[in-house]
């Protein structure tokens, strides 16, 4: 594990507040033990645990009580705060000679308020004005941040009610994007960050193509938020501490190329049911026909899997899909007047599908699956000093020491293979106040390259 120099792990804390049931606020700075903030790519709002104990104060937490914080982290800025006001919903606590200590997990109100919402109507339109739609409708106030010129497939939502959960869901599996190389790429996360919030206590949620995430340069207008990190014997004599690896990298996932073609990522039959033909039609899935149509976080932009894996080389050239899907597909859905969208028809550069509205078409679902799968080709773990500009949907670049022997590295090397660009799927930024003051950051990171192992 490489040293470093311990500023680049120092936070301050400001503000620690819980307000009780009786309305009683009390400050509990001085009692917190730590604060965990987590976000994730899939879960529409981030959540917080915090421990700490009472003091002997005979608080009485209980759910629902709310807890404010107002916190930094030292090594990158001085005076922007970052705020995080949570409500308790799950509480475990143990009595102790200094007093009770609890551990709490923290949602935003924000999330309560749509907790028990069911949609009560069909809504039409692009990803992002059903979002919108959908959030007025459940009085879920937030700052809502996407594209909103992405063609998109009707959504209908009959008497059986969906949850926000289930229907953002489709928002984002069924939609299709109108950035990048050509307007038929698809899939979509909508995730709540903190990110450029500040000091305030709401947050934002993100309806972001996986392209966009995924892509570095290019057209595809990414996220162009990247650090450097270096793990290597003489990183302490970097001018810039707080950009150093805590642990060693480690890669969890080098792609299941096996299982993943089993899955009918990269080769799949479907057996399609039109209800308004009343037929049976089969269509054959081949990820090359899409793959230069996507953004990328690899190495050389467009680098397929199959030029680096034997086994998927092979299998690619034998052209037999592992998998079928059984899907049910309608080309009349809300297109009384319109033009039908003729079941198959590829998008071109200037027309994503021959409707308005995109009907729900076979290949959306297919390619989703595909799209979400390959994303996550190389999934890694690493840890780095607290770094509050640090957010779920950010891409980093590494600098990781060369795997040759010591004697023949230089501060200067490191690993062509492993190092580069990754996208966060997930992180957690850990703030401690026992046993001693510390902060850091760990992450979950993805990208479509395989390396060199696989």
């Amino acid at each position: 594990m490489a040293t470093t120099n311990s500023n680049a792990l120092d936070w301050d804390l400001r503000v620690c507040k819980i307000q009780l049931s009786n309305k009683r606020l009390v400050d509990i700075r001085n009692q917190l033990i730590s604060f965990s903030y987590y976000e994730d790519l899939t879960r529409m709002n981030p959540v917080a645990k915090i421990v700490f104990s009472d003091g002997k104060q005979n608080l009485n937490v209980s759910e629902g009580n709310v807890v404010s914080l107002l916190y930094m982290t030292s090594a990158h800025t001085d005076d922007d705060y970052t705020a995080f006001h949570g409500c308790v919903e799950k509480i475990v606590s143990k009595s102790t000679p200094d007093g009770k200590i609890y551990a709490c997990t923290l949602v935003t109100p924000e999330s309560l308020a749509i907790a028990k919402w069911k949609s009560e109507e069909s809504y039409k339109g692009n990803g992002l004005e059903i979002l919108k739609k959908v959030f007025e409708d459940s009085k879920f106030e937030c700052e809502l941040e996407g594209d909103g010129n992405a063609p998109f497939n009707p959504l209908i939502v009959t008497a059986e009610k969906k949850t926000m959960n289930k229907l953002v869901y489709d928002v984002c599996s069924q939609s299709i994007p109108a950035s990048g190389k050509t307007m038929n790429t698809c899939g979509y996360f909508c995730w709540g960050t903190k990110k450029n919030m500040k000091g305030s206590n709401s947050y934002k949620v993100r309806f972001k193509s996986i392209d966009s995430l995924l892509s570095v340069g290019g057209t595809h207008s990414g996220e162009d938020s990247e650090y450097s990190y270096y793990q290597a014997s003489e990183a302490v004599s970097l001018d810039i501490p707080a950009q150093l690896i805590l642990g060693n990298f480690q890669v969890t996932d080098r792609g299941n190329c096996k299982k993943m073609a089993d899955d009918g990522v990269f080769l799949a039959n479907a057996i399609i049911y039109n209800t308004d033909t009343k037929k049976y039609s089969k269509r054959e899935w081949d990820i090359r026909d899409y793959w230069n149509r996507w953004g990328h976080i690899a190495k050389a932009e467009g680098s397929a899997p199959w030029d680096k894996s034997d086994f998927l080389k092979e299998f690619m050239n034998e052209g037999k899909a592992n998998k079928t899907f059984k899907l049910v597909i309608s080309h009349e859905n809300f297109h009384d007047s319109e033009e039908k969208a003729a079941p198959g028809q590829l998008a071109t550069e200037t027309n994503s599908q021959s409707a308005t509205y995109q009907d729900w078409d076979e290949e959306t679902y297919v390619q989703y699956r595909a799209r979400r799968a390959t994303m996550q080709m190389t999934t890694s773990n690493i840890t780095v000093p607290g770094n509050q500009y640090l957010h779920a949907g950010d891409k980093i670049k590494l600098y990781l020491r060369d795997s040759i022997p010591d004697h023949k590295t230089s501060v200067d090397s490191y690993d062509k293979e492993l190092s580069g660009n990754y996208l966060i799927y997930r992180m957690c930024t850990e703030y401690s106040m026992v046993p001693k003051k510390e902060c850091w950051t760990a992450a979950t990171l993805v990208r479509d390259t395989l390396n060199k192992n696989c």
